[in-house]
């Protein structure tokens, strides 16, 4: 439950960062400094591509590496992570970071 309920908050945080960038897009298209064109693909690229990777990265598979993935990502602090969950957690966050 622990684990789930970081998840939920990582994901919350990053898709709350990627919907405040689209709105920028769309404040840019209202301020006529984008087109209408331009705007659309943005709402396209972000649905086809970022708010999918992000739901892979939070929805599916297990939730160690779901943490993990938000600790490498800054949304979430490794000492919010409770000491039992901690080691698993550690092994998948050491595989993301060997990964970049």
């Amino acid at each position: 439950m622990h684990l789930r309920k970081l998840v939920g908050k990582a994901y919350e945080i990053e898709l709350g960062r990627c919907l405040d960038t689209l709105f920028e897009q769309y404040q840019q298209w209202k301020e006529q400094e984008i087109t209408v064109w331009e705007l659309e693909e943005k709402i396209h690229e972000f649905h086809n591509r970022r708010a999918r990777e992000l739901y892979k990265a939070y929805s599916f598979g297990d939730l160690a590496f779901s943490v993990a993935f938000g600790i490498h990502s800054g949304v979430i602090d490794i000492s919010e992570v409770e000491q039992t969950c901690l080691s698993e957690v550690k092994k998948k966050l050491e595989y993301l970071e060997s990964d970049t």
